[in-house]
């Protein structure tokens, strides 16, 4: 049951994404300067079900448990982005009403598996300055959205090695808001409180990081983020993954 990635690179018409191109440099963006209501696809388009794995990172201890779970993927996209390509899959393991995921697969099939398990922890990171951003308690709080690592036992990975693997989150509903890029882009019309939260984190770890990229929806009482990125204040970046510009893009 292989996923149709030929599909994903170059079918337009499913794509809730585009390539966006800012200072020279692509960026994954979801219609940035708009908002987007975002859908869940026909039932009828899904996989059968399946075995997988799942792992569950935790920051404060540095370490994962993992368990077995039901999945249902469908392999047509959803949508992409300048690095990812993402499906919906159904965790049939979770009570009714709480199934609905996006998977993520990264689009570069040299990818290894270190490259899903560090962006888990990249979101835990953002997570825990979440916590700490709405200890001040600011107008209104946010938060990350939980991921987690999925291994689907009977999918082979693109690399030829071990299963295919996969960055899986709670699928979000509702409109959908592009606030800042990885480089440097901000929407000048929108929120005050995710340009805070970037200014803080800066600040709260004293300038070795700042997460960027924030994007997601909203309701009366909380923002729910996801797909962030952050810069490391290091000469060579990397250390939060390809979207990690180091000292470069904390400047930016």
């Amino acid at each position: 049951m292989p996923i149709r990635t030929r599909q994903c690179l170059d079918t337009q018409s499913h794509s809730l994404w585009r390539n966006h191109t800012h200072k020279g440099t692509r960026e994954r963006t979801l219609h940035s300067k708009h908002s987007e209501k975002l859908t869940t696809p026909s039932p009828d388009t899904f996989d059968r079900e399946e075995p997988a794995i799942k792992h569950v990172y935790d920051l404060e201890s540095d370490s994962w448990t993992s368990e077995e779970i039901s999945v249902r993927l469908n392999s047509v996209p959803m949508g992409e982005g300048s690095m990812r390509c993402v499906f919906h899959m159904k965790v049939l393991s979770c009570p009714p009403g709480q199934q609905d995921y996006v998977a993520k697969m990264s689009k570069n099939p040299q990818d290894d598996q270190e490259t899903y398990f560090g962006e888990v922890r990249m979101q835990a990171k953002c997570i825990l300055l979440a916590r700490e951003y709405n200890k001040f308690n600011p107008p209104k709080k946010i938060e990350f959205l939980d991921c987690v690592v999925v291994e689907c036992k009977r999918r082979k990975s693109p690399t030829g090695t071990g299963c295919l693997t996969l960055v899986t989150e709670p699928m979000l509903t509702g409109s959908y808001h592009k606030h800042s890029n990885n480089f440097g882009w901000l929407d000048e019309e929108g929120r005050y409180t995710p340009q805070a939260f970037s200014h803080f984190t800066y600040h709260f770890t004293s300038g070795e990081l700042i997460v960027v990229d924030i994007q997601g929806v909203d309701d009366c009482y909380t923002y729910t983020y996801t797909d962030p990125q952050i810069h490391s204040n290091t000469i060579a970046g990397w250390r939060y993954g390809k979207g990690d510009f180091g000292c470069r893009g904390v400047r930016e």
